[in-house]
Formats: structure tokens, sequence, C-alpha cells
């Protein structure tokens, strides 16, 4: 095959010479405003043609320039590899994040985990920041391969390279084209992608977070049972009750005291030695009083002497029904008006004995004003007249008498589920039966039905609060005894009272249905608490224990994907790939090979010492500023070596 004929720029320049230059079509294509290095062509000598051995190394070179292709290849799909891997997590992310899969990864909190989002964010840093450096590297390399293999101004290359310096020298390159645009859009091309690589360093460390969350876990905690078995309400000792009953008063004279499993008249099973706040539903029994008043009752005095000194005690007759009578006995005198007094010992009429109680119904005679509904204003049967003792010298009493009333109740337990935290034990919703009770209502008369004593918990109780060792009270301020149990505004009298006032406390306090109600299955309530903290040891109920179930609230740690991060990471690494393909000629096809892989100093200084023509063309600037010499290195170049067969020649 005959070779074409070959320019050198100097004897020196064998054929071997890289900047050898050739004359192509492509020549008469730069236009009349382009200082081409083929514009004196008339000053050089034409060399002689290749020698076979020149021609056989020829092509060993055109052989390696085709390995080298092969490799710029293969680098180029790596490059989009790389770059379509990165988008594909971000996608994959973003499926994940749809469905906060990323929350089953799950983490305890403790000493060792404070850190974890520390080590997460520099783990993130140090993965994104290695993996864009070698994106940034391949992505550069395939680049300014592609650039200069191309016929570009010595301008143009001198700006891509140099943006490939860094996002700081791609900003000023591109701050360069307003007043030369030797390549506005390569540059700005090149500092998009790096811009990119820097949104991708920034949000690389919040993309994924641990976030505290609470969550519940079932737990086994002891338990204590609030409303005592039946079988076991009996306590060891009768006699041992009355500590119980004399502690009731200090329930509502304590405020600071902690009555967990105790609201109002509602008592709920507690938890002990659980140290983690949760959720736990446990049984709750809530004492319901349904009172009324009874009428027709009548009473007896009885006098009895013992040592010279004459005792009187009164003997009640109460009606429940046309056959049915209660008879209490060793009624205590009257001390004080405004008086409510549990009334002692119960029995059927003409029984003999009296503990343990036949009918087990709360009696109370009350000495106060009485809120009796209109249809019964005139229904003088509820009241009637018992003496009322006072004076200073309990050997001279006056008498004073008074209108009394005998108010009955029955009563029965509410079984319910109540949401506690057992943690502390204090509810978590309220409890609808425990409030403060329905609106004030009159009173009505008494549809009481006998409770016949079976020894459950509230016969016990009831027992246990009619023979209580107390002392009087009254609903005025001014008097303060050693058992005084204060609801609302009137004082409760258990049994017989032993102090006499001086004179006689005229009442102001009226009585109604609904608020004797809420005070009779509060202290009872409260009684039946107290005897589950006694035990039946001291006197109170069987304490029982046992394990129960319930859901205990922790904090978590939780892998979280930030939506923000992730979607700027996403559009960053979605630019880069486009960008990518863009840069490096990736629809391009690329058949020539480079004289050298970058444009740095070294490799201008090279391109120099073999050609006078880039020196000859910039000797004429005297003034070496940016953009003189800018201006000056606006003519065509194409560094590469052209392939022919098997032999190979270099063109500029």
């Amino acid at each position: 095959m005959e070779m074409p004929a070959v320019y050198t720029t100097t004897p020196q320049l064998a054929q071997k010479d890289p900047l050898i230059r050739q004359v192509t079509d492509d020549v008469a294509d730069l236009g009349p405003d382009t200082t081409s290095l083929l514009s004196s062509v008339g000053q050089y000598r034409e060399a002689s043609p290749f020698s076979d051995d020149q021609t056989a190394e020829c092509g060993h070179d055109g052989s390696s320039a085709r390995q080298e292709a092969s490799a710029n290849s293969r680098s180029r799909v790596l490059c989009y590899l790389l770059h379509a891997a990165l988008l594909s997590i971000h996608a994959m992310l973003f499926g994940l994040y749809s469905r906060h899969v990323e929350h089953g990864l799950t983490v305890a909190i403790t000493p060792s985990a404070n850190n974890l989002n520390v080590v997460l964010s520099a783990c993130l840093q140090a993965v994104y920041t290695i993996y864009t450096a070698i994106l940034v590297y391949i992505t550069q390399s395939c680049a300014l391969w592609y650039t200069l293999s191309r016929m570009q101004k010595l301008t143009t290359i001198h700006d891509v390279a140099g943006a490939w310096s860094g996002l700081g020298a791609a900003l000023g390159n591109l701050w360069q084209q307003r007043t030369l645009a030797a390549s506005s859009w390569q540059t700005l091309s090149v500092t998009t992608y790096l811009a990119c690589v820097a949104i991708l360093h920034i949000s690389s460390s919040t993309v994924m977070q641990f976030q505290m969350f609470n969550t519940t876990t079932t737990a086994w905690a002891n338990s204590t049972q609030a409303w005592p078995d039946n079988y076991s309400a009996i306590p060891t000792s009768s006699s041992n009750m009355n500590a119980v009953t004399g502690a009731v008063p200090a329930i509502m004279g304590m405020p600071t005291l902690s009555t967990a499993g105790l609201v109002n008249n509602t008592l709920y099973d507690t938890f002990s030695g659980v140290n983690q706040p949760g959720v736990a539903f446990v049984n709750a029994t809530t004492i319901s009083a349904s009172c009324g008043l009874i009428a027709n009752a009548s009473y007896r005095a009885i006098t009895s002497s013992s040592q010279g000194v004459n005792t009187t005690t009164w003997t009640i007759s109460v009606p429940l029904n046309d056959t049915l009578n209660y008879v209490i006995d060793e009624v205590p005198t009257i001390l004080y008006n405004s008086t409510i007094m549990y009334l002692p010992s119960q029995s059927f009429q003409n029984s003999t004995y009296i503990s343990p109680l036949p009918v087990s119904n709360p009696i109370f005679l009350a000495s106060t004003l009485m809120d009796i509904a209109p249809s019964n204003e005139n229904a003088t049967a509820f009241g009637f007249q018992m003496p009322l003792w006072y004076g200073t010298d309990v050997d001279v009493l006056q008498t004073l008498y008074t209108t009394v009333y005998l108010i009955g109740c029955s009563l029965e337990s509410l079984n319910s589920t109540a949401m506690i935290n057992p943690q502390n034990n204090a509810l978590l919703q309220p409890i609808q039966d425990t409030a403060s009770g329905p609106p004030p209502s009159a009173w009505e008369a008494s549809t009481l039905q006998p409770r016949i004593y079976t020894g459950d918990v509230l016969d016990v109780v009831n027992s246990a609060l009619s023979s209580a060792d107390a002392s009087v009270g009254f609903c005025q301020t001014g008097v303060t005894t050693n058992w005084q149990v204060h609801y609302d505004t009137c004082w409760l009298e258990f049994s017989s009272g032993t102090i006499y006032p001086e004179h006689n406390t005229v009442t102001t306090f009226v009585l109604n249905q609904s608020r004797m109600e809420s005070i009779v299955g509060q202290i009872f309530a409260e009684t039946v608490w107290l005897g589950v903290q006694y035990g039946n040891v001291s006197g109170g109920f069987f304490r029982n224990t046992f394990d129960r179930q319930y859901q205990q609230e922790e904090q978590k740690w939780r892998l979280n994907i930030n939506f923000l991060p992730l979607l700027f990471a996403t559009m960053g690494s979605f630019t880069m790939l486009a960008l990518s393909l863009r840069l490096t000629g990736a629809f391009s096809k690329q058949l020539d090979r480079p004289l050298t892989s970058s444009a740095g100093v070294l490799e201008v200084l090279w391109w120099a010492a073999q050609s006078r023509i880039p020196t000859d063309t910039l000797e004429g600037v005297t003034d070496p500023t940016t953009e003189e010499l800018r201006s000056a290195g606006m003519f065509s170049v194409h560094l590469v070596e052209e392939r022919r067969g098997d032999t190979k020649e270099g063109l500029v």
C-alpha cells in the first residue's frame, strides 16, 4: 500500500515523531477564523516515505493503540455501570421508604448504642466519599480521553481539563466563559457533575439515621389482687379488724398517702417491681351503694345499772317490709346534731345472737337536715324524735329532742376492667363508676332488700365497720376527735361516743341521697383496700399475688430513611449518570487515540517540545493574562494518532 506524504517541522523529526501532521479534508472545514497548525505547510519539506522496518514498527504501535482504545471502552462501561448502580441503590431506598421496611431494624437503647447515629453518619460519609472519588476518577479519565480525541480549540481543552481539577476551578472556568465562550456547555456539564458530587457528600450523612421510638413488648411482673377472694375474706382474728377500720380515717386525713389501687369507690389490681412504663389491663371492682330513708321506725330506751351507775341505750326497730324488721340493740345516745351514726350490731327481731350478723345491710342514724323529694315532703313517717343530751357535767345532762332519720343501704360489687400504667399503678383511663357521682338527688323512700349475711367481703366489712371503736363527730368544724372520717362537709360516726360538748350545735348541713351513696361506697372501698394492705396476718384480708402479663413500653433505636436527603441524593445520582453519558461520548464512535490521556502542564510542555506551531502561535502574546492566553488559544487542534491499516501517523 502506498503511504501518503508526511510533513515534519524539522529534519530531526523522524517518522516516529508523534506530532507529524498530515493534510486531510478536515483542514478545509476549520474555517477562515481558525488559526491552524496547518497554516504554513509551505515552510516544511516533504519527507521520504516510511521504510519497511518503520512500517512494521508502526503496525506494532497500531496494535497497542487498539488495546488502549479497548481499555478505554471498558473504562466507559465500568463508569456507566457504577453510576447506574448508585442510582439503583437510591431507587431501592425509595422503595423501602414507601413501606418503611427499614423500621424493622431495631436496636435496644444501651450505653454502648448511644453513638449509633454518629457511627452511621461517619460510615455513610466514608462510603459515599470513596464511591464518588472512584466515579470522578473514572469519569474524568474517560471524559478527557473523549475531549482530546476530538478536534477542539486549544482554549476549549484548557477550560475542560481545568474544570476537572475541582468544583472551585470548574466555577472559575465557567465564570471565564462570560468574556470568551470557548466551552460553555462542556464546562457547565463538568461543573454540574462536580456539584452533584458535593450534594452527595452533603446528603450522605443524613440519608439514613437511627430514630428513637416507643415500642411495646410483652412482659411479666408481680401483681396484687385488689379484691379478696370470698373464701379468704374472713380475717384470722375478728378483733384485729379494728386495726383496719381504725386506720380508715387516715386515708382522708393524709393527702400525700399513696393509695395505688384505690380511686373513690373502685379498687383495681396493682403491680410491683416494674421499672419501665407500660400498659396493663387489670380487674377492677366498684362498690355501688343504693340508699333510701326507712319509714315508720320506732325506738325504746333501755336503762341498765352497774355499780350504781345508770346507763341508757336505745333499741331501734327497723321495719324493712311487712314481715321483716331489723332490731338494732345498744344504739348509743346522740351527742351532736349533724351526725351520721353507723349503727352497731343488727339482727332479726327476737334473735338472741348478734355476731355474726344475720343481716348485713348498713343502717345509719342521721341527725342532719335531709333533702327529701317533694313527693315525700309531707311524709312525716321518715323522721322521729330522739333525745339529744348535752352539757358540761356528765351527771347533769341537758335533754333536747331532735329529729333523726334512718338510712338503709344495699351494696353490690360490680366487676370491670381498668387500664393502668404498671410502673406507678396510675389509671390511664378514668373508670366510669369512679366519677364523683350523679347530680345531687333528693331522698326517696327506701326499697331496701334484706342482705342475708353470707360471709363475703362486703359482709365482713359491714360487720367490722358497724362495731368499730371510734369517737363521734359532726358536720361543723371546731371539734377534733381521734377517729373521725370526714366526707365533704359531714362527719361520720362509727359507734358510741365519749365526748360531751358544752352546748348543742345547730345544724346547717343538708344531706342528699346521691352524696350519701357516694360516702358509703367510698368508705367500704377504703376498708377493703386497707384490709388487703394489712394482710391476713395483721387482721386484714389475704393478699393474693401472682404473675401478670402486661405490655411494657420501652424506647429503642430504629433505622429510618429521610425523604429529603434521599430525594437530593437521587436527583444528584441521576444527573451524574446523564452527564457521564454525555461527557464521555457514550453515543459517539471513538476510533482515534489521543496523544496523551490528560492535558496538564507536563502534557502541554511535551506538545510544545514536539511542535513549534503552538509555541509560535502564543509567542505574540505580550501580556500573559488568562484572558489574553485564552484568546490566543482559539485555534483548532487534533491531538490524536490516526490509524491507517497497520500504520500509525500523528496529526495536529
